[in-house]
């Protein structure tokens, strides 16, 4: 999956370029509503304030918290 398939409010995990592969303790990414740049994705970084901008071929995984490696996140406080 590129990031240019993800939709408003999912959570994805960027693909390492140089190994290839999802580091599990890596940072998340919430994809915003606004979008207010051309040809880049608005995202807040985890554990940061800011909004970060992604190129829209990178490769990314969505995560669900079904899968998701954060145990103690119950699913009620969830709302995005």
């Amino acid at each position: 999956m590129i990031i240019n398939d993800t939709k408003t409010g999912d959570i994805i995990q960027l693909r390492d370029r140089l190994t290839g592969w999802y580091n599990p303790e890596g940072p998340f990414y919430l994809i915003t509503k606004i979008q207010d740049r051309a040809h880049v994705i608005r995202a807040y970084k985890s554990r940061s304030k800011e909004c970060v901008y992604l190129e829209p071929s990178r490769e990314c995984r969505p995560i669900h918290f079904e899968n998701s490696q954060i145990p103690y996140l119950p699913k009620s406080t969830v709302n995005i």
